[in-house]
């Protein structure tokens, strides 16, 4: 959209930070909510594994359709309007959620879900720009907070679902639960509209067009690849770890959703550590990489240790891949403003929320249909941690070749970028060729790690 004029930072706010991260709460809860009693939805909506599986793609196929023309219109024109607007339609998915649970129809299951996967992930981008914008120096840090609310988010639904599920032996409490969980973030939505005083200032740009979502620097756009790669592996891997411990042992779904919540629970309380040391020492890349090494050599655990279908033998192995998640999660997320021209810091945000889903509805679909495949569950988790592991070492190679392209010779600056930054070059693989001006520009100007060769 030609030149990134410079606009003046947001103030510190504390109080925008606070109310940003519980908005965020029950966003990332609407998938959870039902994945944890899904045997039970299976048996009360009278529908098979490949009926609930199908409403699982369909909310994440309509998170890919509006993430990014979401946060392209609130980049056009403004991100409280969109803001609204977004929270109105997750309220109206989640009353179609809760009606559903009174005639146990599984068409106003899917059409709830679907409805509610059009706002989520184009609602946590928007919030992730607004976190950027007032977090200061504590970049890093307050994304990383942020991040770990909607862990928290995720734990609620997670442990309360099958709770309150065989408390009331209805499935009734359930939605009725979940829609006061998302009214209290739409409450939260509408103060972060009220008190964003740099919104429309900051977020408009009526110049914009739609190709200039391919101006996401080519660094950027490797480092969401393999990061949210990572991300989404990790997150299903124990999805995968507990159906098959559920299917193995008959443990009952409220040990299945305690044994879920361990990697969530060590992330929102270690992530935001993580980032406050990304703040203050820089080395995103290198922590990156070593993420995705440990969630390498969580999954030759997986593959390889004999005796993994027992709960607690596997707890090792889920609590090491938390470990992992605390160190790829606030790195990517911090590097995201840091690297993006700063008119595009939502759409960057957006990309990076897409690839999340994509990846995660690219694992889900085959390994339903490796398990589907296998004759014993033996053979089925072996086949679905060795296809995971291949994957995962594609990621760290991935950002191997991301930390080397950025050139790792000037340290990190501890704020995002302020408007200075040159960032032309597209992030097509052939814009680095056919721009090289504009790439070494990109290259001269660009803000990276705290790393120095000797």
């Amino acid at each position: 959209s030609g030149a990134i004029e410079k606009k003046e930072a947001a103030p510190y706010s504390r109080s925008m930070l606070l109310v940003a991260s519980l908005a965020t709460l029950p966003l990332r809860a609407a998938v959870y909510d039902i994945s944890s009693i899904e045997m039970e939805i299976e048996k009360d909506y009278k529908i098979t594994t490949a009926h609930f599986t199908a409403v699982l793609t369909a909310f994440c196929a309509a998170n890919i359709l509006t993430s990014i023309p979401a946060n392209w219109l609130a980049t056009k024109y403004g991100r409280r309007l969109v803001l609204f607007v977004l929270g109105l339609i997750n309220l109206a998915g989640f009353a179609l959620n809760l009606w559903s649970t009174y005639n146990l129809s599984f068409t106003l299951m899917l059409v709830g879900r679907i409805v509610s996967g059009l706002t989520v992930e184009a609602t946590l981008p928007i919030l992730d720009s607004v976190v950027s914008d007032y977090a200061g120096p504590h970049n890093a840090f307050a994304l990383s907070l942020k991040n770990s609310s909607g862990n928290v988010g995720m734990i609620l639904a997670v442990i309360s679902a099958p709770f309150i599920y065989n408390k009331w032996k209805s499935l009734v409490p359930c939605g009725w639960f979940m829609f006061f969980f998302v009214f209290f973030g739409f409450m939260m939505i509408v103060l972060v509209i009220i008190f964003d005083s740099v919104g429309e200032s900051r977020g408009q740009d009526k110049d914009l067009k739609c190709r200039d979502i391919f101006n996401i620097p080519c660094v950027l756009f490797l480092v969401i690849i393999s990061s949210t790669l990572s991300i989404a592996l990790g997150h299903n891997s124990t999805f995968f770890t507990t159906h098959f411990i559920r299917i193995r042992t008959g443990f009952s779904s409220e040990l299945a959703s305690i044994f879920l919540s361990i990697q969530l629970l060590a992330l929102v309380v270690f992530s935001p550590m993580v980032g406050a040391l990304l703040d203050r020492f820089g080395g995103h890349y290198i922590v990156l990489f070593a993420g995705g090494l440990s969630y390498t050599a969580c999954f030759i655990i997986y593959v390889f240790y004999p005796t993994c279908f027992h709960c607690y033998s596997i707890l090792l192995p889920v609590i090491f891949r938390a470990a992992a998640g605390m160190l790829v999660v606030p790195a990517s997320v911090a590097l995201i403003p840091i690297l993006s021209p700063p008119n595009l810091k939502s759409l960057a945000f957006a990309v990076y929320r897409t690839f999340r889903v994509i990846w995660g509805m690219i694992t889900l679909s085959l390994a339903g249909v490796i398990k589907v495949g296998t004759q014993s569950i033996g053979n089925g988790f072996f086949y679905l941690f060795t296809f995971l592991l291949v994957l995962e070492i594609g990621a760290v190679l991935l950002n191997f070749v991301a930390f080397f392209l950025s050139g790792a010779k000037k340290p990190i600056e501890n704020s995002p970028n302020d408007g200075n930054q040159l960032s032309n070059a597209s992030f097509l693989p052939m814009a680095i060729e056919t721009k090289k001006q504009n790439s070494q520009q990109f290259i001269n100007h660009l803000i990276i790690p705290q790393l120095t060769f000797h």
